[in-house]
């Protein structure tokens, strides 16, 4: 009787259990089913989970292993594999570990996507273009450590810093943040990151959930459903700031001096040496932040910026005389307490323009960032120099004398850089080239003339990757290292 109810029992039990694990079976095939086909926003959000660990504050996985090409759209552009394979630690480079062998020189390049080397093979960004550099010219043997992360600002550096790269006890530190400090967000970073911790949502999956989540569709499911309360508050919030068209640099600039500064700090308690590396390629936001900061502190500050901006083609350098315009210059003036300025831009055929071609900046004769609101003439008039030649000119007058970024516009919702309203961040201003001027290092009074720029190109284009103004090419990395080189004395 006893062993009758056992198996009848232990019957019920199994069918309990194989009818809970065919029906977990039907959920993952209709979650996997009405997946659908991936758009390109839904390809870039696969990319940021392969990469980063879910629900972390971008801790990057181990044993990471994809085409960066796959996933958005200038991977077209591309036309060989951009391969990223992270090791143990979760940094894109070859195996590696804690202890420094004997007699090396250790090197940590911290950054963003420029370091990790956006679309360009491993071997080709330049943490390890310059550690083959250094070991081939040099009697010392290196070792250039790659900590660079897409997206990464100070903030995440100073983290990154505390959690991994200290442990490995560089004896040089590269600090290149820059770019997506300066990019607009609805929040700060800092503002960010505590809402994150809030509700625990930095330090990431891990274990049997992790498991799930990689390798479950309903398991994923069920585990953004769990935990999606406090990003649906973060989310409100951020909606609330964009109804009231609120931007705030990610990290600013007090903030990001601070981030560096105390990096900095914490590495010299162990010995090591740092640098500063302007990488930051589309405007001169955080230039004079570095500047500043490398004279405090006394350490070496390398300008990757004015490097490429030396390699810009002559023709492109001399086009105002190609165009039989007064060339690019300047001139001494009468009128001490203020800079007049001449901006032209050249709109070859065919493209067309809509109503205007218009110079934003950052200053109220250049708009203060507003876009489509300062209008250029091709008229002979206003400082234009011949009507109807597709040259695009204005003179503005300038009496403080700062650092200026600018750009030109075709068109366009007045004082809006896209028609559509961004909800999170605002890549339409950044991502984008800016010319500049440095207004302090002119004679009082003076008239400057700007190159004649060429609408929507960079002028040293041949140094990045295709259709982008941020990332260097396998060239442009070259240069970087070769530009590093003096740490190996």
């Amino acid at each position: 009787m006893r062993n009758k109810n056992f198996r009848f029992y232990f019957t019920n039990i199994l069918i309990i259990v194989a009818s809970f694990l065919f029906l977990c079976f039907l959920l993952e095939l209709c979650f996997r089913w009405f997946s659908g086909a991936a758009s390109t926003a839904d390809k870039q959000r696969e990319f940021i989970e392969r990469l980063a660990v879910p629900d972390s504050y971008g801790i990057v996985r181990p044993y990471v292993r994809l085409d960066l090409r796959e996933f958005f759209p200038t991977g077209r552009l591309i036309d060989y594999p951009v391969l990223v394979s992270t090791n143990s630690f979760g940094m894109r480079m070859q195996e590696v570990e804690l202890k420094k062998p004997d007699g090396v020189i250790r090197i940590a390049a911290m950054g963003d996507s420029c370091t990790f080397g956006w679309m360009t093979a491993e071997e080709d960004a330049y943490p390890r273009v310059l550690e083959r550099l250094l070991n081939e010219r040099t009697p010392q043997k290196f070792e250039v450590l790659n900590f660079g992360v897409p997206g990464y600002t100070s903030f995440h550096g100073l983290l990154q810093y505390e959690r991994l790269v200290k442990r490995f006890r560089p004896d040089i530190l590269i600090l290149a943040f820059g770019f997506n400090d300066w990019y607009e967000s609805r929040m700060t970073e800092a503002e960010f990151y505590e809402r994150l911790r809030r509700y625990d949502l930095t330090e990431g999956l891990s274990g049997f959930r992790l498991f799930l989540y990689d390798h479950s569709a309903f398991g994923k499911w069920l585990l953004t459903r769990l935990r999606s309360g406090g990003r649906a508050i973060i989310e409100e919030e951020i909606r609330q700031r964009a109804e009231k068209d609120i931007w705030r640099a990610r990290v600013p600039r007090e903030q990001y001096q601070d981030n560096l500064r105390r990096i900095v700090a914490d590495a010299r308690t162990d010995h090591a040496d740092c640098v500063i590396l302007h990488l930051n390629l589309p405007n001169t936001w955080v230039k004079q932040p570095l500047q500043e900061l490398a004279r405090e502190m006394k350490i070496p500050f390398f300008d990757v910026q004015d490097l490429f901006e030396s390699q810009i083609p002559s023709q492109i350098i001399n086009a105002a005389t190609h165009f039989g315009l007064q060339s690019q210059g300047v001139e001494t003036g009468d009128e001490e307490d203020a800079f007049t300025l001449l901006f032209r831009v050249h709109v070859p055929e065919p493209v067309p323009i809509a109503d205007s071609i218009y110079l934003v900046g950052n200053h109220a004769a250049l708009g203060d960032w507003r876009p489509n609101t300062v209008a250029m003439f091709d008229d002979g008039a206003h400082g234009d120099e011949k009507a109807g030649d597709r040259i695009w000119s204005l003179q503005v007058t300038v009496r403080e004398p700062i650092m200026l970024d600018y750009t030109f516009t075709n068109s366009g919702p007045r004082g809006k850089w896209i028609e559509e309203k961004r909800l999170f961040e605002n890549p339409d201003k950044a991502i984008r080239h800016y010319a500049h001027v440095d207004l302090a290092a002119l004679p009082p009074g003076s008239t400057w003339r700007s190159p004649v720029h060429t609408l929507d190109k960079i002028p040293y284009d041949h140094l990045l990757i295709p259709a982008d103004p941020i990332h260097p090419n396998k060239d442009g990395h070259l240069l970087i290292a070769e530009l590093l080189l003096p740490l190996g004395r």
